[in-house]
């Protein structure tokens, strides 16, 4: 008992020591199971760990495989289509310059936008 320093008194009974004997012994048990419990959580959150890293990089590298996407033949000319309409004379001319709205501006003389 002196090794597991269990304390007791040297006036205690036979049937004390055992009752005393039989708590530290649960005590352990409880211990030990608390430890398996606790190793058993380790692994299961280890194992999950190992899987979220696999589930990342099978998305990473299947974002790699698929990088650069190659832009369609139809995108592309349906964005030019729209860059083009959208920056004609005729859209344009829809617009007022900021400029031309400032009142600090010094006007341009027509003679000048003629010889242009």
């Amino acid at each position: 008992m002196q090794l597991r320093e269990i304390t007791f008194a040297s006036t205690d009974g036979l049937s004390k020591l055992h009752r005393l004997l039989k708590k530290n012994i649960i005590n352990l048990k409880q211990g030990e199971k608390n430890n398996e419990r606790i190793k058993a959580q380790h692994e299961q959150m280890e194992i999950s760990n190992v899987h979220q890293m696999l589930n990342m990089k099978q998305k990473k590298n299947k974002i790699a495989d698929s990088w650069p996407q190659l832009v369609s033949k139809d995108l592309k000319e349906k964005i030019d289509k729209m860059f083009h309409m959208q920056t004609s004379k005729a859209s344009l001319a829809t617009f007022t310059c900021a400029s031309v709205l400032n009142p600090h501006c010094v006007p341009i003389p027509k003679s000048c936008l003629h010889q242009q």
